[in-house]
């Protein structure tokens, strides 16, 4: 008898792929790669605790790369996202871990895509961290969309060093 050691994040996930291939009419990806989507932001909301290899885990057994979100070097940030707003921090960090970054803080408080704060005298947002994990892009924008890229003001590449910077300047 194999004793499942799996986090209880692992295990919700493995639940649903796991079950949803082996019942009699198997679920289309259609309607899976959602399943799983809700049930990994599920966790995050609810506060389960985040194993330090979760996040590996799961692109590299659930696909992950179907239903994580943006392709490329953004793949899975909007999960990033809400753990930082919900504080899981358990989450965060075993993201971090997957990424290969160490996080980006201002005023004590993770920066992640979507966050908006103030830099060099402008409300700006993060809009992506760099291939590289070693900077963030903010951009400021002409009127009230924050999100259209050809309203763009201004663009940041910001890295670690800056924000310590600015937060002692604050």
């Amino acid at each position: 008898m194999r004793i499942n050691t799996d986090s209880p994040v692992l295990a919700a996930v493995s639940n649903v792929y796991h079950n949803s291939l082996r019942s009699s009419r198997p679920v289309p990806w259609s309607k899976l790669n959602p399943a799983l989507r809700r049930q990994l932001e599920a966790s995050i909301e609810d506060q389960f605790k985040f194993e330090r290899n979760d996040f590996l885990r799961i692109s590299k057994e659930y696909g992950f790369v179907y239903w994580g979100g943006i392709f490329g070097n953004q793949l899975g940030e909007g999960f990033y996202s809400l753990a930082a707003i919900v504080e899981n921090i358990s989450a965060c960090m075993s993201f971090e871990n997957w990424k290969e970054r160490s996080p980006f803080f201002l005023d004590h408080q993770r920066i992640y895509v979507g966050r908006e704060f103030q830099w060099e005298g402008e409300l700006v947002r993060c809009t992506s961290f760099s291939e590289n994990q070693q900077n963030i892009v903010a951009c400021s924008y002409k009127g009230e969309l924050r999100q259209d890229p050809s309203q763009i003001k201004s663009r940041y590449k910001i890295t670690k060093k800056d924000l310590r910077s600015s937060s002692k300047v604050l």
